[in-house]
């Protein structure tokens, strides 16, 4: 290059490769500038090494100076590019000035954003308007104007509306702008006519005419308008842009007695931009200026502008003028202004220094270092080894935080605004009772016939919730009117709702909810599968398809988990199937993941299962995310815990209590889906429940005791125990077996005692759990004396074997080590082992007794996994009889026949055998419960779901469900002759000849 542009050059190297085509231009036709400015003798009128102050003159001095067209040409363009290296660097150079100490760094970046887009706009009409009038020559022009309608920082581009009289000169105008784009792709931005594409002109022009008749059949999409909106005249007439002002821009302002359909569309599809942006996936290593927030902001001052009519185009005046109007927003704007002001000028310098590149990877060494150099420029240092580049993201990351939660604030005023002028709105609002009946339409085809004009449209949530409104009527006209239909019709109808709500997955899948959900209204239902099968039959699974999906779990998961379990198993399982596919985004991976598992979790849960679900995720949808990381759930649970202290009423305490056993229920639950060993599961589930159970009891002690202004000490006198499974230390009970003892034969502390129980019982109820109080039955109130149930025992009692058999299978929750000592004297060795032949002699009774009843009863496929012959019960009444027998201290449970092997090492293997067929069982149960139905009678038709879960396979001519039934039969006849020769030997052991007459020969039965 020339030595006089040497320094040029130079200064040109820390802009961005892009910039290599003016500096390129500068080295081909520097030379020859200087020699025609020179000969011409107008060298002194044009500026080449500084800034130029009045561009367009010095246009006129280069086009004077040149011989001709072509020379003219290429010497404006070298101008150009001279300008536009200069022009770049001396904003640098002033905001390094400017910034280097400045308190208010927002306010020097505002001067420095507007200002570039002011000398970019300047600058380039300036050129256009040159070369325009090169390439007319002499032929004759139309009335035209050429605008810049995109942002007027985007340097590497501009994006272009042209606006012509649509006279037949018209041919002309094209010509010229074909030359002036060749042109300006050699030396300037590169132009794009996006607009005259998209309203369907033939040419780079539309005439005002061609817009009006366009608008009249269908909206613009909303990046067309906005672009519309943004309009600044570059070149050509000012008449004729005042007049598509008027004719076509004012469509879109709101018009409070006129029609508002442009508005109404145009704002529906910009709250669509504002959702869809709010959702969209994002690489953490990776950030997106222009996703993250710039869009945001442009889509929300553009709407505003709209409801407000605000003509200025210039975003940093529209949001000082909305400040002035908006008084309620006016702190959010000047807020957002700020964020914006920041983000934009992020954008613009990480450009200039790099690429025309929205996404920036922020491990990449190379865009590392030119972070710092942004960082740099804006005034940021180095701090030790925090580095300057560091300080610009955290800065960064907080203005697109808060731009964001900025915008979603802004929403719901264009969302009323929306439902107020709709032309949906008479849909809306009930009738007044003097309005004259309007005549009653399909609604189905009524609202099929009015968006066809709003194509494109993702914002519905006006009419969503309006549907959802369980006191107005439009679900039901709705449902009502579908049903009016004859098959045929009603199932093309639904093709075509879900062909529109292909546009927008979310707006579908609400509606299906509010179809699926209301089962009690004729035809919901039938209208809901008939739009799901139309809904299935539309996705195709591709890469997008699967990323928008996603999506909407991610950000709506509650809503997208009632969609899936309104659906059948089939549907369900089609569902599943469509997310199968590739997914090109990472991010969005993990969310398809995400989705995944939870269909898989819903293809194997029953209801039950499903309610606790329903229980924890109602309030916490976020849960649902966190399905494959169970330890993330149990902390959450724990903070639970740990926060309950804190609350300042014993109701929140009890309620925070209550969401803690249900998060913990569901990820017990969860666990056992996914495999955990059944040691681990009873382990965790008997230690949260028994958390439960004793910090719920210290919280309604004390909510007594505050309300009766008293406190009385009850540690030594009252004991809370439990039996059955919960006492067994089993997982998965929805029933506690509870037995209050209270060691005290005062009326006032049995009174008091009483209503601790009482409030205690109510939440436990609150859980979807039963609680049973036998001996409540017996006594007549939840709490027991230590001495009523002593002298019951010692008298008629003796034969009790039922409440015999619930106090050895007792395990203590509440109350002191001492009072578990005293049951265990008085209660346990006093009344049940000094009485252990006759509870013996009663156990085998049992056996025998169940053991026919159920002979009798079950005749069918059908078994009774805890009454059947070598089932749960018998395996419980074995040890319930050894327990009495060697006087063990144990509970009952998987750890019991340890003990036993220890006990009796003659039998060890027996007991290792039972211990094996008792976790079988017992797995079988909890997984039939959360995966077919809570109930203890198993079909075997429905044993497939259940054989998945536990590993089996079909093969060797059985399915999956079939082996798992047949080994659930080797198990219980394993069971059952194990038992009962183990039980006649210890019996026959402990009598010294034989069981009382006949229990031996049962037993044999």
């Amino acid at each position: 290059m020339l030595r006089y542009f040497r320094r040029l050059e130079e200064r040109s190297q820390e802009l961005g490769n892009h910039r290599r085509k003016h500096v390129h231009a500068v080295d081909k036709h520097g030379r020859l500038l200087i020699d025609r400015l020179e000969e011409s003798g107008l060298f002194d009128r044009v500026h080449l090494r500084q800034p130029a102050q009045d561009p367009s003159a010095e246009m006129d001095a280069v086009l004077e100076a040149g011989r001709d067209i072509e020379e003219k040409l290429a010497l404006l363009g070298t101008y150009y590019s001279i300008q536009f290296l200069q022009m770049n660097i001396r904003s640098i150079d002033l905001l390094r000035l400017d910034a280097s100490g400045a308190r208010d760094r927002t306010g020097v970046c505002r001067d420095f954003i507007r200002g570039v887009g002011d000398d970019f706009l300047r600058l380039i009409g300036g050129y256009m308007t040159r070369v325009l009038d090169l390439s007319f020559g002499d032929e004759p022009r139309p009335g035209f104007v050429v605008c810049s309608v995109g942002t007027r920082l985007h340097q590497d581009d501009v994006d272009l509306g042209i606006i012509d009289d649509g006279s037949k000169a018209r041919v002309n105008l094209n010509r010229a702008i074909a030359k002036t784009a060749r042109e300006m792709m050699r030396y300037a931005s590169v132009p794009d006519f996006y607009l005259s594409e998209h309203v369907g002109a033939e040419g780079y022009t539309v005439s005002i005419d061609e817009y009006r008749r366009r608008l009249d059949k269908k909206i613009l999409d909303f990046v067309s308008v906005t672009e519309i909106l943004s309009v600044y005249p570059l070149v050509g007439s000012q008449a004729l842009f005042d007049r598509f002002r008027r004719r076509i821009i004012g469509r879109y302002y709101y018009r409070p007695r006129g029609e508002n359909r442009e508005h109404e569309g145009y704002l529906r599809g910009l709250l669509g931009e504002i959702e869809s942006l709010m959702l969209w996936p994002h690489e953490p290593e990776r950030i997106h200026p222009k996703e993250d927030l710039l869009r945001l902001v442009g889509a929300i001052v553009s709407a505003y502008r709209c409801v407000y009519r605000i003509e200025e185009s210039d975003r940093w005046e529209a949001m000082r003028l909305l400040g002035k109007k908006v008084r309620l927003y006016r702190e959010e704007l000047a807020s957002l202004e700020k964020n914006y002001t920041y983000v934009e000028t992020f954008r613009h310098l990480y450009q200039a220094f790099s690429a025309q590149k929205e996404e920036i990877d922020l491990v990449d060494p190379v865009e590392q270092n030119t972070l710092q150099q942004v960082a740099l420029t804006m005034g940021y240092e180095d701090v030790g080894v925090i580095r300057a580049r560091e300080q610009l993201l955290v800065r960064y990351f907080q203005h697109v935080r808060h731009g964001r939660q900025t915008v979603r604030a802004l929403v719901p005023l264009l969302s009323e605004h929306i439902r107020k002028t709709s032309v949906f709105s008479a849909w809306m609002r009930p009738e007044a009772p003097d309005e004259a009946p309007v005549p009653k339409k399909n609604l189905p085809i009524d609202f099929l016939r009015h968006v066809r004009y709003f194509e494109g449209i993702k914002y519905w949530n006006d009419l969503l919730e309006a549907i959802e409104n369980e006191r107005g009527d439009l679900l039901d006209q709705f449902l009502s009117d579908m049903l009016a239909l004859d098959e045929p019709h009603r199932e093309q109808i639904l093709k075509y709702y879900a062909h529109w709500g292909y546009q927008t997955f979310y707006t579908l899948e609400r509606l299906m909810v509010a179809f699926g959900r209301n089962t009690r209204k004729r035809g919901a239902r039938e209208v809901f599968e008939g739009l799901n099968r139309a809904f299935l039959d539309t996705v195709r699974g591709t890469p997008d398809d699967i990323r928008r999906l996603a999506t909407v779990f991610v950000h709506y998961p509650f809503m997208t988990y009632r969609y899936l379990t309104l659906m059948d198993d089939r549907s369900l399982a089609e569902f599943h199937s469509k997310l199968g596919g590739e997914v090109w985004d990472a991010q969005a991976g993990r969310w398809r993941d995400w989705l995944v598992r939870l269909c898989e979790i819903l293809r194997r849960s029953s209801r039950f299962f499903r309610r606790s679900i329903d229980r924890v995720c109602e309030n916490h949808p976020e849960y649902l995310l966190y399905f494959g990381d169970l330890k993330k759930l149990d902390r959450i649970a724990k903070g639970i815990l740990a926060d309950l202290l804190r609350l300042p009423s014993h109701e929140l305490q009890k309620k925070e209590l209550g969401a803690y056993y249900d998060l913990q229920f569901l990820r017990i639950g969860l666990a056992t889906l996914q495999g955990m060993p059944l040691s681990q599961l009873d382990a965790e589930f008997t230690e949260f429940a028994d958390y439960f159970l004793e910090i719920l009891f210290d919280v309604c002690k004390a909510e007594v005791d505050a309300e009766q202004g008293r406190r009385l000490l009850t540690h030594d006198l009252l004991a809370l125990f439990v039996a059955g499974g919960h006492a067994r230390e089993r997982a998965h009970q929805d029933d506690y077996d509870l037995v209050v003892l209270l060691n005290s034969d005062s009326d006032d502390v049995h009174e008091y005692t009483n209503q601790i129980i009482t409030r205690l019982n109510r939440e436990i109820s609150r859980r979807g759990i039963m609680p049973q109080y036998h001996l409540a039955d017996r006594f007549g109130s939840f709490v027991t004396r230590f001495s009523e149930l002593e002298n019951f025992l010692s008298g008629e009692g003796k034969t009790s074997y039922v409440d015999m058999s619930q106090l050895l299978g007792a395990r203590q929750i509440v109350g002191s080590s001492r009072l578990e000592a005293e049951f265990n004297r008085r209660i346990i060795e006093g009344c049940i082992y000094e009485n252990k032949e006759i509870y013996m002699v009663s156990v085998i009774g049992e056996i025998e007794s169940r053991r026919s009843f159920m002979g009798e009863q079950c005749k069918g496929p059908e078994f009774d996994i805890k009454e059947c012959r070598g089932g749960l019960r018998d395996l419980e009444m074995g040890m319930l009889l050894w327990k009495v027998m060697y006087r063990i201290r144990d509970p009952i449970g998987g750890r019991f026949w340890d003990v036993l092997a220890e006990r009796c090492p003659g039998q060890r293997w027996e007991f290792k055998e039972l211990k094996e067929s008792y976790q079988f069982l017992n797995r079988l149960r909890d997984v039939y419960r959360l995966s077919v139905a809570p109930v203890n009678v198993l079909n075997p038709a429905f044993m497939g779901r259940p054989a998945e879960l536990l590993g089996y396979r079909s093969g060797d001519g059985l399915s999956a469900g079939e082996k798992l039934f047949r080994d659930h039969s080797k198990h219980c006849n394993r069971v059952a002759e194990s038992l009962d020769r183990l039980i006649r030997d210890a019996v026959k052991f402990e009598g010294g000849t034989s069981p009382p007459e006949g229990r031996a020969e049962a037993l044999d039965r």
